[in-house]
């Protein structure tokens, strides 16, 4: 399932729907890319052995990269 967020300007556009269609198509693609590896990611996590905490060394960058964005958007 998808979800996808327009400004109310885009949606009242009379070609609206011919041009939502590009995001649809680019979600599509990224959810396709991105189920094999969430799948892989679920089974980890329903494992015995999958303790609480970081999934990587890296997820401090994913916060802070997060928490930038977040304050550039506000």
């Amino acid at each position: 399932m998808q979800t996808i967020a327009f400004p109310k300007a885009s949606t009242e556009r009379p070609d609206f729907e011919v041009r939502a269609q590009t995001y649809y198509r680019r979600i599509d693609l990224a959810l396709d890319e991105d189920l094999p590896f969430l799948r892989g990611q679920q089974a980890g996590l329903a494992s015995g052995f999958a303790g609480q905490g970081r999934f990587s060394a890296l997820d401090p960058s994913v916060a802070n990269f997060a928490g930038w964005y977040a304050r550039v958007m506000a």
